[in-house]
Formats: structure tokens, C-alpha cells, sequence
């Protein structure tokens, strides 16, 4: 356990991290969807705009993203870009691991309620649409069912972590912790059906619609972005215990392994375009949920093993140093994909720019610079960091 004396600012740090939450609930939460916005819902785009699931099939669409003031522009928007809801369950997933984190640090039990806004909204991604094992970008404030047919894997992996997280956290019920088993094997049984050499091993979006540029890709060998296909197969299993998944997880696991390996020795200039901060957090969450569940030893020191090779990469390569970014957004899921590494040792600098994040942004903040900096701050919690008087620190587990 990495224990810190308590400094005199730690108690404020964590009421502004509270503080911090009420503002993304009161002002970029909707009640009708569970969902997380990057604008209020009051100013994101009507139903009437959504183009029909008739039209997707038709091909009807774009992938120009939406114009302020142009209501057209959205009904032919595949991925929702511009709309406000392009990344609402990648912000949520985090969001809700870090009503977990913060239930495991205070033992507070009121955390379930705010636990539950995101748990709603994941749900709502997944089964609003009537696609089974399609994880949406988000869904339509209005009328609580449209969606743009357009996802990726990074959605889906945030998502799905989140809900993990939540699964195992103790603050779910048996009722919530069911549905969690369903969307988890209804995206196992996607993944098993589409990722297909035949379909370029992506799988489809909602509606049959093909990946049009890639980010629905789940497998290519001896490369990291393997290791999401091995977390989506690797949560279903701990949560159904059927053995097909632990089968395909385990199938996954070579190639993301050797992934890791082959990504740490890349030189930065190689990695500039393909790694933005965000797949910091991405990938130490999948590496997370795979060493949580692995059940032998050998291939739990495997899979440890890469994911600190993986992350000593990035806490020393210039690519992702913090001073090269000027977001909390970009800060927050470098430093809280780190902190998912149990090898990891947040150095002081570190804590320091984590710190200054929080306190800058407090009382207000950029809606996906608060969605990052919230999970972050209470990942480093559960790490031991930033203690305070009121709360002892713990041992670091996740579960």
C-alpha cells in the first residue's frame, strides 16, 4: 500500500472532487437516459432529427459531423460527432467505476444512489436501440430510444468496464447485477458472431451497418488492440461462468500479451497518430479487468507483466508526458489509466498536475475534462493517495 502522510489540503480535494460530481449530475446528466452529455440536455438535438433504423439499412447517412444550427446535418450523422452525445458511454463507464472506487474508499453506502444514475445510463446504451449486444454512443435525451447507428470500441470498452466494476463493487442488487450479465454475454455472442476475417474482425454497428473506418476492429495478431477482445470475453465469463468465453478469452490472450510486448518497443514518432491519451485508460482497464479474473497463477503473472511493461512505456515516453497536454481530459486519463496498474507508483510531479486539476476546474469545468478527472481522483484513492482525515486509505483492491 502506498500510505502518505495526510496534507492539510487532501479533505478540501476531496469535497471539490464531490463538488465536481453534482455539477456533471445537475448539469449534464439526463434523468430520462442515465447518460452523461458533454452539453445540457436541454440543448441536445431533438428526436424528430434522428434519421430511422429503415434508413441505416438503406445506407441513408453520412459521417460529416453536426453543425451547429443545422438540424438536417444530425439525421445523417453516423457517429453523432458535434452532437453532444458521441461519447456518452465512454464518459459514463469510467463515471460509474469511480462511484465504485469511491464506495470501496468510504465505505458509504448513499454512494449506490449516485452509482445507480450511471449503472441507468449504461443500461440504456445497451438496450434502448433493441440491438442486442450493441453498446450505443449514447441516446437520444427526447425520447429516450434514438440513437445514431455508429459506435467503436473504445465506447464499448469504458462501458463495459464500468459495468463490470459495478457488478463486483457490492453496491449492486441481484436484479441490476442480472441485467449486467446480460449485455455482457450479448456483446460476448456479437463479438463471437461478427469479428470475422470475412468482416475485417470488426464487428457491426447498430443495424447491421459495416465499420466505416476501423474503430470497431477487435483483432489483429500480435497487436495490442487484441486485448479488448479478450476483456469483452473475459467479463462475460466472470459473470456467467460459461466456459465458450472463458475459451475465447483465453484464445485472445497470446496475441494482446505479445501486443503489449510489441507496443513497448515502438519509438514515439511511431505512436504519435494511433495513441491519444485516452487509450491509456482504455487499455489498462482491459488489462485491469483480465488480470482481475484470471484465475491461474502463471497467466496471472503474464498478464501482469505486460500491463507494467505497458505502462512503464508510457510513464516514460515524451508522447504522454503530462506537460505535452494542456486538458485535464488528457491529464486525467493518463494518469488514471496508470493508476490502474497495481505495480505503478504515481511519482509526486504526478500527483502534483492531479492536484492542480482538480483545484483549477472547481467549481466549474469542461464537461469531459470533469468525466476524467473524477475517475481519476478516486482510482488515486483507492491507491492511497491524497488520504484524508476521514477516510483511511485501503489496499489498493478493485473488488
Amino acid at each position: 500500500m502506498l500510505a502518505q502522510p495526510v496534507a492539510p489540503d487532501h479533505d478540501r480535494l476531496q469535497a471539490m472532487a464531490k463538488d465536481h460530481w453534482q455539477h456533471a449530475v445537475a448539469t449534464y446528466w439526463s434523468e430520462r437516459t442515465g447518460l452523461f452529455y458533454t452539453r445540457p440536455p436541454a440543448e441536445l438535438p431533438p428526436a424528430s432529427v434522428y434519421i430511422s433504423e429503415a434508413q441505416y439499412r438503406r445506407g441513408e447517412y453520412r459521417t460529416t459531423p453536426y453543425k451547429k444550427g443545422d438540424e438536417n446535418s444530425v439525421g445523417y450523422n453516423l457517429h453523432g460527432g458535434g452532437t453532444g452525445t458521441e461519447d456518452c458511454s465512454l464518459f459514463t463507464g469510467p463515471l460509474l467505476a469511480a462511484m465504485c472506487d469511491q464506495y470501496a474508499v468510504t465505505s458509504d453506502r448513499s454512494v449506490r444512489a449516485e452509482a445507480l444514475r450511471a449503472f441507468q445510463g449504461l443500461k440504456s446504451a445497451a438496450t434502448a436501440h433493441g440491438c442486442p449486444g450493441f453498446i450505443a454512443r449514447g441516446v437520444c435525451h427526447e425520447d429516450g430510444k434514438s440513437i445514431f447507428a455508429g459506435t467503436s470500441r473504445d465506447q464499448y470498452t469504458n462501458a463495459i468496464y464500468g459495468l463490470w466494476r459495478f457488478y463486483r463493487s457490492g453496491l449492486a442488487e441481484e436484479s441490476e447485477r442480472q441485467d449486467i450479465r446480460d449485455i455482457l454475454c450479448a456483446v460476448a455472442d456479437k463479438m463471437t458472431r461478427e469479428v470475422t476475417p470475412e468482416n475485417n474482425w470488426s464487428f457491426d454497428f447498430a443495424y447491421g451497418v459495416k465499420d466505416d473506418r476501423g474503430v470497431g476492429k477487435m483483432y489483429e495478431k500480435d497487436k495490442l488492440l487484441t486485448l479488448r477482445l479478450a476483456m469483452f470475453y473475459a467479463a462475460a465469463w466472470d459473470v456467467s461462468g460459461k466456459q465458450d468465453y472463458h475459451d475465447r478469452y483465453r484464445a485472445a490472450l497470446p496475441d494482446s500479451l505479445a501486443g503489449a510486448r510489441a507496443y513497448a518497443e515502438l519509438p514515439p514518432d511511431k505512436i504519435k497518430w494511433s495513441s491519444p491519451p485516452y487509450t491509456v485508460l482504455q487499455t489498462n482497464a482491459a488489462f485491469r479487468l483480465v488480470y482481475d479474473v484470471e484465475k491461474d497463477p502463471a497467466q496471472k503473472a503474464a498478464i501482469l507483466d505486460a500491463m507494467a511493461l505497458y505502462s512503464a512505456y508510457v510513464a516514460a515516453s515524451p508522447h504522454f508526458a503530462l506537460a505535452k497536454y494542456k486538458s485535464p481530459r488528457d491529464h486525467g486519463e493518463i494518469i488514471g489509466g496508470l493508476l490502474l496498474c497495481p505495480s505503478y507508483a504515481m511519482p509526486a510531479e504526478t500527483a502534483a498536475v492531479l492536484r492542480e486539476d482538480i483545484s483549477k476546474m472547481w467549481p466549474k469545468g469542461w464537461a469531459g475534462s470533469i468525466f476524467t478527472i473524477i475517475p481519476a481522483y478516486w482510482q488515486a484513492r483507492v491507491r492511497g493517495y491524497f488520504a484524508t482525515t476521514a477516510t483511511p486509505p485501503t489496499d489498493g483492491g478493485q473488488q
